[in-house]
C-alpha cells in the first residue's frame, strides 16, 4: 500500500506543477508514504535545533526542487520558534518569500504587458482604418464603395464613416479620440 501511494504521489507531482497548495498536499502524502514515523516530528513538534539545522542544510543542497521547497516551507511555518534559533533560517525564509514575490511580479508584468500589447494593437488597427476611410472620403467615394475596397460590411464601418463625414477637417488622432472616448 505504501509503495502504491508513493507511486500515486510521484505521478501526481507531474499534474500539479506549480500549485502551492497541491505541492504541500503532495509533500504530506509523499512524506507519509516514505517516512510515516517522521512526518509527525516534522510538522509542528520539531524539538531540536539540530534537526532544523539538518533540514536547512538539506534545503540548501536541493534549492531548485519544488518538493524540497514545499517541505521546508511547511515545516518552517509550523516551527517558527525553533527555526529562529537556527542560523540561516531567516535567509532561507526570505529567499522563499522573495521567490514568491518575484513569481507574482513576473505574472503581473506579463499580464500588464499583454493588456498593453492588445490595447496598442486595437488602437493601431482602428487608426489605420480611420485613415483609410478619411482618404477615401476625401475622394468623395460612397460608403458602399469604401466598404468593398476595405473588404468589410457597410454596417461595420458605418459609424466611422458618419463621424469622418461630419468632421472632414479633424485629424486621424482627433477622430480616434472621438471614437475611443
Amino acid at each position: 500500500m505504501r509503495q502504491r501511494a508513493g507511486c500515486r504521489a510521484a505521478n501526481a507531482r507531474h499534474r500539479v506543477n506549480s500549485s502551492p497548495a497541491a505541492a504541500v498536499l503532495l509533500t504530506r502524502i509523499f512524506l507519509s508514504c516514505v517516512f510515516p514515523d517522521k512526518l509527525k516530528s516534522l510538522t509542528n513538534k520539531l524539538k531540536a535545533t539540530e534537526t532544523a539545522e539538518k533540514l536547512v542544510e538539506n534545503y540548501m543542497d536541493h534549492k531548485d526542487s519544488n518538493l524540497h521547497r514545499s517541505v521546508i516551507e511547511t515545516i518552517m511555518r509550523a516551527n517558527q520558534k525553533i527555526f529562529r534559533e537556527v542560523n540561516g533560517m531567516s535567509d532561507i525564509f526570505m529567499e522563499i518569500v522573495q521567490e514568491k514575490f518575484d513569481r507574482k511580479l513576473k505574472e503581473e508584468v506579463e499580464k500588464a504587458t499583454e493588456e498593453y500589447t492588445v490595447k496598442v494593437a486595437v488602437k493601431t488597427k482602428l487608426t489605420e482604418r480611420i485613415s483609410l476611410i478619411q482618404k477615401k472620403c476625401s475622394k468623395n467615394k460612397p460608403l458602399s464603395v469604401i466598404a468593398d475596397e476595405l473588404e468589410t460590411d457597410v454596417d461595420e464601418i458605418l459609424s466611422l464613416y458618419d463621424i469622418i463625414s461630419k468632421n472632414p477637417v479633424k485629424t486621424t488622432d482627433e477622430i480616434y479620440q472621438t471614437v475611443a472616448g
